[in-house]
């Protein structure tokens, strides 16, 4: 039933939609993105072993070390590049680097809703009542 919409929207879009700016092809900076995947790869991994190993483990501390490491160059090549990757001057506006905050805190409270109500509403709704719900018959 969707698929004859998709079909004339496709070709409404091929026929209709105009390229309004001028393709351009930039110069691929393959030391910007190695030190961001690197980077962002170490954070990752330094976050997810620490539920397994601890925060005290030298490969949790060493991958954060080297993700704050790597993360600082990249930031700073990205400052002083004249075609960057990730525009991060854009922080130095006040205004937006306040959204941003904002927004970061706002998402880290919907995670931490998701994560910390659910098993909250399951100890409450089915927890210690459970039994005496069970114990009834209801034929």
């Amino acid at each position: 039933m969707f698929v004859p919409f998709l079909v004339v929207a496709i070709i409404f879009a091929f026929t209709s939609l105009k390229n309004t700016t001028k393709i351009t092809r930039p110069k691929i900076d393959y030391l910007s993105i190695i030190e961001s995947a690197v980077g962002f790869d170490s954070l990752v991994a330094s976050v997810s072993l620490a539920s397994d190993l601890g925060l005290t483990s030298p490969l949790v501390i060493g991958l954060f070390i080297l993700a704050i490491i790597v993360l600082a160059l990249y930031v700073h090549r990205q400052l002083m590049l004249e075609n960057p990757i990730l525009n991060l001057k854009i922080f130095s506006i006040p205004q937006f680097r306040t959204g941003a905050l904002l927004v970061m805190i706002d998402f880290g409270i919907i995670l931490s809703a998701m994560y910390l109500l659910p098993p909250k509403w399951t100890f409450n709704c089915c927890g210690p009542y459970r039994y005496h719900y069970a114990s009834k018959r209801y034929y």
